[in-house]
């Protein structure tokens, strides 16, 4: 089974009003304006490293699918995301002219040969699209919505690592370090690599978070 990833980028890659929080409350240490005249986004180089790692790993095509359209390439490899330049993109709209994201990625999937996929999404609108929401979850696609100021959370690099090793049948726990172990005390495998390289702070905003999600066994 492939992995594809449909990614957005305001409010996911570009952390909409990052640097205005306070430092505490950052899920990254190193957000930092993007360079350059034609740029004003806000982007932590700690996640696209993550990201870009999880992509290789796991040899996940990455559709951009944001309403940056053809220019998202060209952000994508200012802001470090390896190969972005080839991605391709979708249209954000239905055939009225409305959000219609969803529309786009089921077109997208019904073109692979039997629809053998695995499938993520990340949209900071999916909190706000319950239609879509429910689509996804309908197809069993993951779909991650992350909140605009923050972007792409620690959190959520690890639903996504997992959701794209779903070969492996790993039952995980968050440890106190932040660690992230089997329950027989091990790293579980194809999560080791993030687990050990978050730094701490962004691994005690993992552990926040997905308490917060009930998302690990305690």
């Amino acid at each position: 089974m492939k992995n594809y990833l449909f990614l957005d980028i305001d409010g996911v890659l570009n952390a909409v009003g990052a640097l205005l929080d306070p430092e505490r409350g950052r899920p990254w240490q190193d957000f930092e304006a993007v360079s350059g005249e034609r740029w004003g986004e806000t982007v932590s180089p700690e996640m696209i490293r993550h990201l870009n790692a999880i992509i290789v790993d796991h040899k996940v095509t990455v559709i951009w699918l944001s309403t940056w359209q053809d220019q998202a390439p060209a952000f994508g490899h200012k802001i470090g995301l390896e190969g972005s330049l080839d991605w391709p993109w979708l249209s954000t709209e239905d055939a009225r002219g409305k959000w219609g994201k969803h529309v786009s990625i089921e077109a997208y999937l019904d073109k692979l040969p039997g629809r053998n996929a695995n499938v993520a999404w990340i949209d900071d609108d999916l909190g706000d699209e319950h239609d879509s929401a429910v689509w996804a979850a309908d197809n069993n696609i993951l779909a991650l919505a992350p909140r605009a100021k923050h972007g792409i959370t620690p959190a959520m690099l690890v639903q996504l690592r997992k959701h794209f090793a779903r070969g492996t049948r790993v039952v995980t726990t968050m440890t106190r370090d932040g660690g992230i172990a089997d329950p027989g005390g091990s790293i579980a495998p194809g999560l080791s690599s993030l687990a050990q390289a978050i730094p701490s702070h962004a691994a005690a905003h993992a552990i926040n978070e997905m308490r917060a999600q009930n998302r690990f066994v305690r």
